[in-house]
């Protein structure tokens, strides 16, 4: 705690009182060390957000540019509503047309695909952070606390509790 009082910080502030990323800067026990696992931690967070928006661009072969950009549109904001509408109105094309071509090029519908990626957020949620299960899913923009539930228990197959718990 030495170290944190000679640079004035607070990894509480910082992090929250009960994280894992708390928890491990607190074991850092020199600058150097501290820098060492800051750059690691940022350099692995930044591979798996690229390597997500790249596989689900490239795995699935997507080709029209107008899906390329929702994608990127979805990945950037999955936290906030998200309607067909706004997709429909983002690449300017029809809700139904857009509709098709996302399924053609993607392989799932948009809701599927976008509570897909809101699930994969959550799942890293749970299993580096100690956030309240309730606060995750509003975290990852689903608010409703009951639909959050059934829906990561579609997609992982094990409600979220139970999840984190094999996590940890």
């Amino acid at each position: 705690m030495e170290l944190y009082a000679k640079l004035n910080l607070s990894v509480m502030d910082i992090f929250g009182k009960d994280t894992i990323v708390s928890s491990e800067i607190r074991k850092c026990s020199n600058v150097s060390a501290l820098k060492q696992w800051l750059r690691t931690y940022i350099t692995e967070t930044i591979k798996a957000y690229r390597n997500q928006f790249q596989s689900a661009v490239q795995n699935t072969e997507i080709s029209r540019k107008e899906v390329v950009k929702a994608i990127q549109y979805i990945n950037h904001n999955y936290m906030n509503e998200i309607t067909l509408d706004d997709l429909a109105s983002l690449t300017n094309l029809s809700r139904n047309y857009f509709c098709r071509i996302f399924k053609e090029e993607t392989g799932e519908g948009f809701v599927d695909y976008l509570n897909r990626i809101r699930i994969n957020k959550a799942k890293l949620l749970l299993s580096n952070t100690d956030q309240r299960i309730v606060d995750i899913a509003c975290n990852v923009g689903i608010r409703d606390y009951r639909y959050f539930c059934n829906i990561f228990k579609k997609f992982t197959g094990s409600c979220p509790s139970k999840y984190r718990d094999k996590q940890h």
